[in-house]
């Protein structure tokens, strides 16, 4: 029987932060795919993850893309990247009620994002949704990021389920298989009708 749903916040609940970065791009007038180029180098160890696990400030993330975009030969403020993830901070109104919905029905609604400490408006608007959820965590509060195995232990633990208890819906394949090989039921969300069916099938009846 699933006991929890577990909403990723952007791409799901908030708006994606794909199109945050494509928006970027065309604005700052650079090809398509070169700030994930530059943020993503390093991989697990590179600045992107360090931020989102709370290593870094937001000032040297800053300065480390800063330099590096500029070795890359596409240079962008990573300042500027990051304040318009303010743009993020668009809730989808039908998550919203699709989670106090879920909550009517008795079940436990969490939340698991990939965040970093910024002070901005994205901040607190994960601060104003905590109300909606039973438990939030943010992946620089507890060291821990998506996809990395010891944060969906760490929900779990907090939320008191198994992995076969709880449904996890993300935008991002490569953090559902994970979850999905842990054994949770994964819903992978492109818009809010992937939410709303994979839910359907998920408890057989609309919600």
């Amino acid at each position: 029987m699933i006991k929890a749903v577990l909403f990723d916040l952007g791409g799901v609940v908030l708006e994606s932060p794909l199109n945050v970065i494509a928006n970027f791009e065309k604005t700052m007038g650079l090809s398509g795919g070169a700030v994930n180029r530059v943020i993503l180098q390093g991989g697990d160890t590179g600045p992107w993850a360090c931020l989102e696990r709370g290593e870094i400030s937001m000032a040297d993330f800053c300065q480390e893309i800063d330099a590096r975009s500029e070795n890359a030969g596409t240079p962008f403020s990573g300042q500027r990247l990051m304040t318009s993830f303010d743009d993020m901070a668009r809730v989808r109104p039908q998550m919203i009620e699709l989670v106090r919905k879920l909550k009517r029905r008795g079940q436990t609604v969490a939340a698991l994002t990939n965040n970093w400490h910024s002070g901005g408006l994205l901040e607190d608007r994960f601060t104003q949704l905590r109300q909606e959820f039973d438990l939030l965590v943010e992946s620089w509060k507890v060291g821990l990021r998506k996809p990395e195995v010891a944060i969906y232990e760490l929900v779990l633990s907090r939320l008191g389920t198994r992995p076969e208890e709880t449904v996890f819906l993300d935008d991002f394949g490569i953090n559902l298989k994970p979850a999905r090989a842990m054994g949770m039921r994964t819903i992978k969300v492109g818009c809010v009708e992937d939410a709303i069916d994979g839910l359907y099938e998920v408890f057989g009846e609309p919600i």
